[in-house]
């Protein structure tokens, strides 16, 4: 009926709010932080061998490890955030987007920030970024 209304203004403030719940995921303002270590760390000990490149892939690459990472664990959270009163409006509990378009969407965002870094970067930064998401998520099974 709303798309007789209005036609493509309804499916643009769909396709809009769908974003704002993707973005939602990734936790913008704790993300951030964790950018903003990543660069420092990158910068302070900065010497000729380190590139205006190599940061670009850092900042990419943190950025969609860490959005993946934080989407996974809204994915593994859902029924307990659903509960509390702090967590339960957020994208899963209400059922703006389902538990397939979460897992999916971070299991892309976090292996093609792995991809980054591996390519921009190296291998054992990237192994690093893997074992924090792997003790992450067996400290959450553990627990």
């Amino acid at each position: 009926m709303i798309e007789k209304v209005f036609g493509d203004r309804a499916y643009h403030a769909y396709s809009v709010s769908k974003i704002e719940n993707y973005i939602s995921l990734t936790k913008p303002r704790l993300l951030a932080s964790v950018i903003l270590s990543a660069v420092l760390g990158f910068v302070l000990p900065m010497s000729l061998s380190n590139t205006i490149l190599q940061l670009i892939y850092l900042l990419f690459g943190t950025a969609l490890m860490g959005g993946g990472a934080n989407a996974l664990n809204q994915w593994m959270e859902q029924v307990p955030d659903s509960i509390m009163y702090r967590t339960k409006n957020r994208a899963l509990p209400t059922g703006k987007l389902s538990a397939n378009e979460a897992l999916s969407f971070g299991n892309f965002h976090f292996c093609f920030g792995l991809h980054c870094i591996v390519v921009g970067l190296n291998a054992l930064t990237a192994g690093l970024g893997m074992l924090t998401l792997l003790s992450y998520i067996l400290g959450f099974l553990l627990h």
